[in-house]
């Protein structure tokens, strides 16, 4: 493998306004659940969950030194396929929709360019601005105070570009706008780190992409059809899915079932559109495709696909979460290391869910099953329109204490949390570096090694 250091240099040629520098979202930006697809927010029930009493929090006698962050990419393009699917699906079928208000879909066009496929969006640069917006409000005169240096502040991506964009999107606001020698506005170019071998099926990023680098994870879990959760979201998908959503949704669009009988095949291709159109075009739902559904289908088509990522990405199998033992090591091992004040990281959903799960948060649902009760799937703790946005980002903040001395805060979404692990206790507010140590001991690496067929 091979490792390549990508120098940022980005002159603006027109001034970008400022983000007004306000809290993370706490009301959920589009009116349904989308799942891993739901834009950037940082809901309440996140505290709720591992909240932090207010007395608990670092005070006046602890200063910032340093900030480990972990991101998603932000909100993307969608791929180009399913949405031309859907197009030539209402060009050919589309006429047997009978149901007035729903008229508008038989002339429905893909409005998306097919050469923006799954690259970083408007709304996904605006969301990691801003986020790099507040990350500067609060640590600008700590561990910021300093001018950028790739060697203090190290930024690292996934070889996708819509990783990289993120980190630069956030490096905007938080280190270049107005703080250095580059143009008339002022700009501090940043060094973007990332590692690819040329092979898209095993990269080599086993910090950023472990997903893509351990063969027994393809094979036994990510590609595995007898996997529970394939199997279990395959069981959602034909029973309550199909016998609930299909013939709900063509009552509504009063189809003339002898020209078009809908498929869940189908539903998945409507949803697919509404996802992009309300989010990136700010489309309402009445003119798009999610005209079609209601708040229960948005939230069976959520649970089909958490399900999936429970065992795929999360809790549910333990070499899915085993998989990112690497990267939680690294961001431990460099709170130790005194020159590095900030390390930014942005990678993708398949690493920010298993860190998640690795670190001990939101696993304690029963396993997420196709026949649970639904009471209890619409509380499951495992609910990614919650806790898996786009965007999504986990942060370990490193304070020296007057008394303490170094300690350690966790944020999931910007929002400190307790860790469920520190030394011998739970859900302490703040750790040592010693006791998180003690708590995610570096030999467990030993064993994701042994299961991926490393030496």
């Amino acid at each position: 493998s091979f490792c390549t250091l990508l120098e940022a240099m980005i002159v603006l040629s027109v001034i970008c306004a400022a983000a007004a520098l306000s809290a993370p979202p706490d009301v959920m930006p589009v009116p349904f659940t989308l799942a891993t697809k739901t834009p950037y927010w940082s809901s309440p029930v996140i505290s709720e969950l591992y909240g932090v009493p207010a007395n608990q929090l670092p005070g006046s006698g602890c200063t910032a030194v340093q900030v480990q962050h972990l991101s998603r990419h932000g909100s993307r393009y969608g791929d180009s396929a399913p949405l031309e699917q859907l197009q030539q699906l209402l060009q050919t079928k589309g006429a047997a929709i009978q149901a007035q208000q729903y008229q508008f879909l038989r002339t429905w066009t893909n409005p998306f360019p097919t050469d923006e496929d799954s690259q970083l969006n408007n709304v996904g640069m605006d969301e990691q601005y801003e986020i790099g917006s507040r990350h500067r409000a609060e640590f600008g005169n700590a561990t910021m105070a300093r001018p950028y240096n790739p060697d203090v502040f190290p930024f690292q991506a996934t070889y996708k570009s819509r990783t990289s964009r993120s980190g630069v999107s956030f490096a905007l606001s938080a280190f270049m706008e107005g703080m250095g020698p580059v143009g008339p506005q002022h700009n501090a170019p940043i060094a973007m780190y990332n590692v690819f071998t040329g092979n898209t099926s095993n990269d080599g990023d086993l910090i950023l992409r472990p997903f893509s680098n351990c063969p027994e994870y393809t094979t036994s879990v990510d590609k595995n059809k007898s996997s529970p959760g394939t199997v279990e979201s395959g069981k959602f998908w034909n029973g309550n899915m199909t016998s609930v959503m299909v013939p709900k949704v063509a009552a509504k669009m009063q189809l003339d079932q002898s020209v078009w009988a809908l498929s869940m095949d189908d539903l998945e291709l409507f949803m697919n559109a509404c996802v992009f159109e309300t989010t990136v075009l700010n489309v309402s739902v009445n003119a798009s495709p999610c005209a079609v559904f209601d708040q229960t289908d948005y939230e069976m088509f959520a649970f089909y696909d958490d399900i999936q990522s429970y065992y795929i990405k999360g809790p549910g199998i333990p070499l899915s979460t085993s998989l990112v033992c690497p990267t939680f090591n690294k961001m431990l091992n460099d709170l130790t290391n005194p020159q590095i004040q900030g390390s930014y990281m942005f990678t993708h959903a398949e690493t920010l869910m298993p860190m998640l799960s690795f670190i001990g948060l939101y696993t304690k649902d029963v396993p997420l099953t196709a026949d649970m009760p639904w009471s209890v799937a619409l509380n499951r703790q495992w609910n990614t329109k919650i806790i898996g946005t786009m965007a999504v980002n986990i942060d370990i903040v490193l304070y020296n204490c007057t008394t303490g001395g170094l300690l350690a805060e966790l944020r999931h979404n910007e929002r400190p949390i307790t860790w469920p692990r520190c030394g011998n206790s739970t859900n302490a507010a703040l750790c040592s570096p010693d006791d998180l140590m003690a708590a995610y001991p570096p030999e467990f690496c030993d064993k994701r090694a042994e299961f991926c067929g490393y030496n």
